[in-house]
């Protein structure tokens, strides 16, 4: 029985059983009865079904979309595909450098063997790195160099870092390290001269790197900073007499570490002459490498330097003083007299002329000339009962010209002359040309 009859029923159900007045009943017969139901029953339908709630509109098909719907969701799919790739590329960070060197006669040590050499043109470096940002707070940087045209190829530095909070940061992994002005900061545009000055080279490894970690810190207002690293130890066996620390490092190649060193590095222009910065580096650590043929060899390095600038002039100037440990032991093992004690310095002022300023297009070039002393020592002191070699007591004034033909400064073309003197007043020059640039 459909619902409707079953609602019928009941209302008829419910009529028939309800008590009828007693006047009513008392005064019609049974077949008025019968007529008044019948009438209130079809009152009854003709109520019902007009409460029945209204049918279901029959189901309507989707709207096809239209040519214009379809393409705008295309391009908004390929937007969002593409705003994804954007913000994976913006991770990335090349850069890099490069120098190319002309020099009359060949780079050599000493004062007696420039004189035996001829010119040289030299690729001395093609650098290219990249840095990847796995998040605001943990980044990770490299860079491979090829030198000399490509005939040697190393890893410059490969570390991890990782902010701690701000201004304060740890790194692992292949580092460079920070001792002195320049071996973190060695690009082409950073130095005057063709060569780095030869107090960076023989007495200080740059570009010296190691592998260890350590901390890197940085005040707020950026007038402090500090690096401080442990990392493995240099290596003795590569000192020589001529070249002093040029060699010691490993370079990351699978080097000896069964001896550890110390680096750290503090750098400050919170003081009350403005332009004015300092800094200050110490190392220290074993350097034998377990070589049984000379035990408990140590090296020690102390260095400072300044660096003012006032307008268009510049000074800057570095010192260091090593003192190596049973040096003695390393000579008799190496059959060279390799100095106990090893120092230098060097001095260097710059003038910066603006040229060809354009103040619409923003641009300018610059040409600084600049002239620079040095003097290093690799036999300041020898171990008792070995010669003392005066041709490793140097001095080099170099003076040159380095033209920035953009306001960035990320290109440089240098040409500068060396004058040579030693201590048993060998003399000798050398012209150099180079161009650098960085990015």
């Amino acid at each position: 029985m459909s619902p409707f009859r079953n609602a019928l029923f009941l209302i008829l159900l419910t009529i028939c059983l309800a008590p009828a007045p007693r006047a009513a009943l008392a005064a019609g017969s049974d077949q008025d009865r019968i007529d008044a139901l019948e009438k209130r029953v079809k009152e009854l339908e003709e109520l019902v079904r007009h409460t029945q709630p209204p049918a279901p509109a029959p189901a309507t098909k989707p709207a096809v979309p239209t040519e214009t719907e379809k393409r705008l969701s295309a391009l908004e799919e390929k937007a969002s595909q593409r705003d994804e790739r954007a913000l994976a590329f913006d991770k990335i960070h090349f850069h890099g450098y490069g120098d190319i060197h002309y020099n009359n006669p060949k780079r050599s040590a000493t004062v007696p063997s420039n004189r035996t050499l001829n010119a040289e043109t030299d690729v001395h470096r093609l650098v290219l790195g990249a840095a990847y940002d796995f998040s605001d707070a943990v980044r990770a940087d490299f860079e491979a160099e090829w030198e000399h045209g490509g005939a040697e190829i190393e890893v410059e530095y490969a570390f991890l870092e990782m902010d701690l909070k701000p201004g304060l940061s740890f790194r692992a992994g292949s580092l460079l390290m920070p001792f002195g002005p320049l071996n973190e900061f060695h690009e082409p545009t950073n130095y005057y001269s063709v060569q780095r000055p030869y107090v960076e080279t023989y007495l200080v490894p740059t570009s010296w790197q190691e592998i260890g970690a350590g901390l890197a810190g940085r005040s707020d207002d950026g007038r402090h900073a500090f690096r401080a690293y442990l990392v493995t130890g240099l290596t003795a066996a590569n000192l020589t007499a001529a070249e002093g620390l040029h060699d010691v490092s490993s370079k990351g190649k699978e080097g000896a570490a069964d001896d550890l060193g110390l680096v750290a590095r503090y750098e400050t222009s919170a003081l009350p002459i403005e332009g004015l910065r300092l800094g200050f580096s110490g190392y220290h650590g074993e350097a034998d490498q377990s070589n049984p043929a000379f035990e408990n060899v140590g090296i020690s390095m102390a260095q400072a330097d300044f660096r003012y600038r006032r307008k268009a002039f510049e000074l800057l100037g570095s010192a260091v003083t090593t003192k190596i440990t049973h040096a003695d032991e390393l000579s008799v093992a190496k059959g060279e007299t390799v100095g106990d004690r090893q120092e230098g310095w060097y001095g260097e002022m710059a003038y910066h002329l603006t040229m060809f300023e354009d103040q619409v297009r923003k641009t300018s070039k610059e040409l600084v000339p600049f002239l620079r002393h040095e003097r290093f020592d690799t036999h300041a002191s020898v171990p008792g009962g070995f010669m003392q070699g005066r041709e490793y007591d140097r001095q080099v004034w170099t003076t040159g010209l380095a033209f920035f033909p953009t306001k960035s400064r990320d290109v440089v073309i240098k040409a500068d002359v060396e004058n040579w003197r030693d201590a048993g007043n060998a003399t000798g020059s050398r012209f150099n040309l180079g161009v650098g640039f960085t990015f």
